[in-house]
């Protein structure tokens, strides 16, 4: 038991460590608000520096890691509040009502998209060894929410930046135009928010 319970400390830490190593390499590629595409054909980065009222927006099929702050997205009744574990995977064109309800310019709200071919996310999934991936999603219509795993942390996190080197694993990001359907599709002027905000509020 104590052996396990090393073990589980070890990989707590390793959890952090990684989720702080993605939200710095995608602020390093975000150095002003909005939505950024980057040398990975189908990556996009996104940051919002303050809260946000609720805005609609359109997730097409996709796989988005929140790296840090807090998005709440509602869809069908439902609310889901995404943080720094959140992953969500779109397998279809799925409208949402989204709201930044954790931002602020020293700790911005951060996350990444990359967009999906449906029969290659099956075809993923039904490989034994990234079940775990899987198992821990919460399906929701054509959007399922799960905690982000250290594999996947770790897949997107591997490559150091160095000089005259790429950034981590994403190259260069440049602005995307306000039409991208995935973070940006109709956002109104960020505007502050007193008091706490609600998951709920959209």
């Amino acid at each position: 038991m104590p052996k396990r319970r090393e073990d589980e400390a070890s990989e707590s830490t390793r959890l952090a460590e990684m989720r702080a190593e993605l939200a710095r390499q995608i602020r390093a590629l975000t150095e002003t608000e909005g939505d950024h595409a980057t040398g990975v054909p189908g990556l996009n980065v996104h940051r919002r520096d303050i809260a946000t009222n609720c805005y609609p927006g359109t997730y097409e099929p996709s796989l988005t890691i929140f790296a840090q702050g807090k998005k709440s997205i509602s869809f069908g009744g439902t609310s889901h509040l995404c943080d720094g574990t959140t992953l969500l995977l779109a397998s279809i064109d799925m409208p949402v009502i989204s709201e930044i309800v954790e931002a602020t310019e020293d700790t911005p709200y951060l996350s990444m998209t990359l967009k999906l071919d449906m029969s290659v996310v099956r075809e993923i999934f039904s490989q034994e060894e990234l079940l775990q991936v899987g198992e821990g999603l919460s399906p929701g219509g054509g959007l399922a929410f799960g905690t982000t795993p250290l594999e996947l942390l770790e897949a997107f996190s591997r490559r150091k930046t160095g000089r005259g080197r790429t950034n981590g694993c994403f190259h260069s990001a440049s602005p995307l135009p306000p039409t991208d359907r995935h973070e940006s599709s109709a956002i109104p002027k960020t505007t502050s928010l007193t008091g706490s905000a609600s998951a709920n509020a959209c």
